[in-house]
Parts: C-alpha cells; structure tokens; sequence
C-alpha cells in the first residue's frame, strides 16, 4: 500500500482531470512531493509509468471479459543523493501501485432491443473510449457487428466520429439523400456527439447539458423506449405522406366542382343557379 498508518497523513495539492485518460494528483507525502496517476493504460504510458508483464497479463484477461481496466501509478522524485535511473519494472520511484477492473451490467434487454432493431434495418454502431478488446468484448454480448465499433475515443473526439459515419454512410433505399444517424447518449461528454448527429436521443436519467442537446428524451430510460420511438417515428412518417396523397387527390377533385365546371350555363337552363349562391 502507498500510504500506511505510521506515515504521517498525505496533504492533497492539487488534482486535475484528464479528459479520455483519467485524473492526476500532486500530494505531499513525507515531506515529499508525489504524483498520483488514476486512469488507463495510455495514461500509465504518457507518464512513464512502467506496467509488469505479470500485470498486463491480468489486464487482458480483465479486457477478454469486457472489463474497463482502470490503474494507479505512483511517481515520487529521485534523491539528490542517488543517481537516476531508466524508468522500468525495477524503479522504485516510479512504479504501479494497485490495478481495477471495473464494468456496468448489461441490461437483460438491450441484446434483444438491439436484434429488433438490426431486424427493423437499423445499423447499430458502438462508439466507446474503452480499449478496443474491452469494446469487442461488449459489442460481442450485444450483438453488434466487430466492424461496427469504434473504441479509444476521446469526449473531445465523438462529434468528428459522429460526422465521419454522416459522411460515410451508404443511401437508403430508392432515394439518393444518405442515411440518417441518430445518437443515443446520457452523458456530459456526450452532448456534443447528440448535437452533430441528425437525430440526438437522451436517456432521461442522464445529464442534463446531454437532454438539452437532444431531439428526444427517453423519459423511461429503458431501452425499449428506443425501438418504440423509432417504430412511432416511422409510423408517423407515413401517416404525413398518406395525408399528403389523400388531400392531393381530394383537391385535384374538388377544386373543378368548387369552380363550377360542372354547372351547365344560363343559356342550356335557367333552373340551374350559380354556385356562388
């Protein structure tokens, strides 16, 4: 453990947050000055932090699971006394401290809201900054297509990934226009992300800058509330069209009736009266 009991108490400095990476803190500890890495494996990398083979082993193992891996590095500055050394599995100044695997339950419905949707010829992407063998491992439960992921994405990042699939995506379909992409998110990162794509959906118990950048709150927050949304949209969609044929066909022909054309003139009959009376 970093901190035991007959050390005396660390002082917090300061703490930063790593977007995509974790967080970082500068503490005193024995009179010390220690960094303090929370985050992922590229920020273990970014700081140096060496991470034993044993370690990695554990950490794939975790990922295969479709764990998020989440690790605590610890640098402590060099004595004025010693001489430095490269950083490596052996530096007792710069070494990992404790590893975690940490993962969210999937919803007992999600894989079979997702197989509706696939079967309705929706496209389901998953777009994650988890690693990628952890997002494989996850769309692998769901049922999404391997090709269909894209892990490692900063917060900073999902809006370009959003416009990326808008420009990427085939024509559906008769018509030439490309298809639509909608964004289903509930986090603060997210909202960018529901603003970029065409149709931005929020669950209703996420944040609230994200429901304030989407089109439609899923009141519920249950995923069923999603394929109900987009079979009600479809419907909806129809029933415009419908309407818009019918009163086409109801205006081609009422309009000649309203206009009198089928009003014979004075000189055939004087029984008939104008239709404006």
């Amino acid at each position: 453990m970093l901190f035991r009991s007959e050390h005396e108490k660390p002082r917090l400095i300061e703490v930063h947050e790593l977007p995509g990476r974790g967080m970082r803190a500068l503490a005193l500890f024995d009179q010390v000055l220690t960094e303090i890495l929370i985050g992922n494996e590229t920020l273990m990398n970014e700081y140096s932090i060496p991470v034993p083979t044993s370690a990695s082993t554990i950490l794939s193992t975790w990922k295969r699971e479709g764990d998020s891996v989440v690790l605590v590095g610890i640098s402590r500055p060099h004595p004025p006394s010693s001489t430095p050394m490269l950083s490596g599995p052996s530096d007792p100044f710069r070494h990992l401290s404790a590893m975690f695997a940490v993962s969210d339950p999937i919803r007992p419905s999600a894989p079979g809201i997702i197989r509706a949707l696939h079967e309705a010829g929706t496209s389901i992407w998953l777009l994650t900054g988890d690693n990628p063998i952890t997002a494989h491992a996850i769309g692998l439960k769901l049922g999404i297509l391997p090709q269909n992921i894209i892990a490692g994405v900063l917060p900073a990042e999902k809006a370009d990934r959003i416009r990326d699939l808008q420009r990427s995506m085939p024509t559906s379909g008769r018509s030439s226009r490309r298809a639509l992409v909608g964004m289903v998110g509930d986090g603060i990162n997210d909202a960018p992300a529901l603003a970029a794509a065409d149709v931005g959906i929020a669950m209703g118990a996420g944040s609230d800058i994200a429901i304030s950048a989407a089109e439609f709150v899923l009141v519920s927050s249950e995923l069923k509330s999603l394929a109900t949304l987009l079979h009600l949209s479809r419907v909806v969609f129809r029933r415009i069209k419908f309407n818009f044929a019918w009163a086409l066909v109801y205006n081609m022909v009422a309009l000649p009736v309203a206009a009198g054309a089928f009003y014979r003139s004075e000189e055939h009959t004087s029984e008939l009266q104008s239709p404006v009376l």
